[in-house]
């Protein structure tokens, strides 16, 4: 559900980082010591890991260093994620590269974004700084899907269990278990067109 991603929720840092590990990999339950150093190497080695690690550190961590992380994901990933985001446990980037996630949006547990997703405000004159105690961003909720190149924004809410298709815009509310396709997306050809005529 979707609250289950609000403000009041705060897991640890270390919590936050083992949930979205465990998310990437599908993996729950204790680790032996041979699991444990797979575990070790595939955060040393993933870009996934790296980003969300840093996501966590500018998010949980404490605000005088939120800079130095933001910047850092920024330089490594093309990803800019907000101070003021909620992000729920369980996030997975499979492909962490060119992603937007603005203040004030709440993501859900086990959300998955994939690359060049963006989630903010509908216009840059409708800052939330303008208008304080006013929502502008995407609530998202829990275990939904974002495809490639999609963009949510303005005050929806994206319900649990919902996929968004790839190059999708949304700026409505999205009903929970919902698939949203791209309108312009092609049908597959028949056998005929395939042979390529008489």
């Amino acid at each position: 559900m979707v609250s289950n991603a609000q403000p009041g929720s705060r897991a640890s840092l270390g919590a936050l980082v083992a949930s979205d590990y465990a998310a990437l990999y599908r993996e729950s339950g204790g680790r032996s010591g041979t699991r444990a150093m797979l575990a070790v190497a595939r955060v040393l080695s993933n870009p996934s890991m790296h980003a969300v690690i840093l996501i966590r550190l500018m998010t949980r961590g404490p605000r005088a260093l939120s800079s130095v992380w933001r910047n850092l994901l920024i330089a490594k990933h093309g990803t800019d994620v907000h101070r003021d985001a909620t992000i729920g446990p369980g996030l997975v980037l499979p492909h962490p590269f060119g992603l937007v996630i603005g203040t004030q949006v709440v993501l859900g547990r086990r959300v998955t974004l994939f690359h060049n997703v963006t989630l903010g405000v509908r216009r840059l004159e409708t800052q939330p700084e303008l208008r304080p105690g006013l929502r502008l961003t995407p609530v998202v909720g829990d275990g939904v899907v974002v495809y490639p190149n999609s963009v949510l924004v303005g005050p929806i809410t994206v319900g649990d269990g919902a996929v968004i298709g790839a190059g999708v815009y949304v700026d409505t509310d999205v009903s929970q278990g919902a698939v949203i396709r791209p309108a312009g997306r092609l049908a597959q050809r028949s056998s005929t067109a395939n042979r390529g005529g008489d």
